[in-house]
């Protein structure tokens, strides 16, 4: 079972995996927070090196899917086509692959990205208009680890009370913003707080979105959760196809991660975007 080990791995979890270090040698911690000035710069351009020190080899554990779906999906910009309106939150993949998506970015826990890139790990990330606005050296590095870019709203205002317009605005900004980057529009949004209606749909599949929520949360955002209980949430009864939903700057979602990788590999599931998941469930034409 997953979470048959959990007492054992987490009365270890102290001597968990080192803290990353940033190019300057100090210790990562993130951005758009008030930590000190040891802080990892998101302007940084090339892989970080975790060094001798670092965290235990895994690199072969969850190799990115090879589907090259997330090139394959993406969409022109700008005036992508419109598409029918859809709400993905769990798939049926014929590997027993799941989606890992990370919100938000701010604040950013640089050690997370470290964790990703050094376990070879592609997500799909639906990142906050105004994270990728200040720190498109940030933007680009994740997508030369190959992540999946997407939308989160510019500045995570509530969609479902917000007018056709404001919707339209929210979206467009963040979009122009990551394909200054990336050159193409990733085919999903995600709305803040999964809150979304019939209306919000139909706008946001009229601009190429489909609405991407979530099958499971490691509820990350609880003040009070522990590395052991957002463990127990990614991986209690994780079924194939599931989307699971953690955020970038979260103060347990690095320690859990720590965790949850391994198990997974252990557990023969590999962590792909939802591109890939949604590509190994049949494609775009078997979305309902």
């Amino acid at each position: 079972m997953l979470v048959a080990i959990a007492g054992v791995a987490w009365a270890l979890i102290a001597r968990g995996r080192p803290a990353s270090t940033s190019r300057t040698g100090a210790p990562a911690s993130g951005i758009g927070t008030s930590a000190p000035a040891t802080q990892a710069s998101p302007a940084t351009s090339s892989r970080t090196s975790t060094g001798a020190a670092g965290p235990p080899d895994t690199t072969s554990a969850l190799s990115p899917a090879p589907t090259g779906a997330v090139a394959r999906y993406a969409l022109r910009y700008p005036a992508p086509p419109p598409v029918v309106p859809v709400v993905i939150s769990r798939l049926h993949p014929a590997h027993k692959w799941i989606a890992l998506t990370l919100d938000d970015g701010t604040p950013f826990d640089m050690r997370i990205l470290e964790l990703l890139e050094h376990d070879h790990v592609r997500v799909t990330t639906f990142l906050l208009g105004q994270v990728v606005k200040a720190h498109p050296d940030l933007i680009a590095r994740m997508k030369r680890d190959g992540f999946e870019i997407a939308n989160h709203t510019w500045d995570h205002k509530g969609l479902r009370h917000s007018t056709n317009a404001q919707v339209r605005w929210e979206l467009s900004k963040t979009q122009q913003a990551i394909s200054a980057v990336t050159g193409n529009q990733a085919p999903y949004l995600r709305p803040p707080g999964g809150t979304t209606n019939t209306r919000v749909d139909a706008v946001v599949a009229s601009m190429g979105y489909r609405t991407v929520l979530w099958s499971r949360s490691m509820a990350d955002t609880s003040k009070s959760a522990t590395p052991a209980q957002l463990y127990r949430n990614a991986l209690r009864g994780l079924q194939p196809g599931e989307i699971i939903l953690c955020h970038w700057g979260r103060p347990q979602t690095y320690a859990a991660l720590v965790k949850i990788l391994p198990e997974l590999k252990r557990e023969g599931f590999q962590i792909v975007t939802v591109s890939d998941l949604i590509f190994d469930s049949g494609g775009l034409e078997a979305l309902k």
